[in-house]
């Protein structure tokens, strides 16, 4: 089984977006499940991997805390649509 497969059923059985991507959203389903409670904000470097070049060096100038969310952000953007970050700013393709 590939592990895409894995993060998917983890997902589904959590009752979160299946996307087989373990970004921010999975790991604080998780962490909520395991541990009970509000999760704290996760920061975990790189988490999507979805963010091209260009969104990317506009995400490195936002505080380190908040560069996982961005990244998650777009990962989401991508699910529904095609869009990348540009000059702070969403531009859609």
């Amino acid at each position: 089984m590939k592990i895409e497969d894995m993060v998917a059923a983890v997902q589904k059985k959590l009752g979160i977006k299946v996307d087989g991507n373990p970004g921010p959203t999975t790991w604080g389903a998780i962490y909520k499940a395991i541990v009970g409670g509000g999760a704290p904000v996760a920061v975990v470097p790189n988490a999507i991997a979805y963010v091209d070049p260009r969104g990317e060096k506009n995400i490195a100038t936002l505080l380190p805390q908040v560069q996982p969310m961005a990244r998650e952000l777009v990962h989401e953007m991508l699910a529904q649509f095609r869009a990348r970050i540009g000059s702070g700013k969403t531009i859609f393709a």
